[in-house]
């Protein structure tokens, strides 16, 4: 059996690899984890700015952060997205991949 990403490359496997019981999955996505894969806390900064035109708050953009950003960064994320009167921004803890190359 063949391990085929979505860029195409393949890597060969013997086919006694995995039970059979598990060859149901191999038709749809998976993902190959390594055991030792972890998490890291990060914060991720909303910015959503007031339409006067609809009167809703429309998403601007985002920063992810990994540390719990200052008011200092917020402000300058909001100017960054024109986004200070009327607008808010919004932050949340949140968990990623640790990704050891990063």
């Amino acid at each position: 059996m063949y391990l085929i990403n979505q860029h195409g490359d393949k890597v060969r496997l013997p086919d006694d690899t995995l039970p059979k019981s598990m060859t149901n999955w191999l038709y749809a996505d998976a993902q190959l984890i390594p055991e030792d894969v972890k998490l890291e806390k990060c914060w991720v900064a909303q910015v959503n700015r007031y339409s006067f035109d609809d009167k809703t708050y429309n998403f601007k953009g985002e920063e992810v952060y990994n540390h719990e950003p200052t008011q200092e960064e917020l402000i300058w994320l909001m100017g960054k997205y024109d986004s200070l009167r009327f607008s808010y921004v919004s932050v949340l803890e949140a968990w990623r991949l640790e990704d050891k190359d990063d």
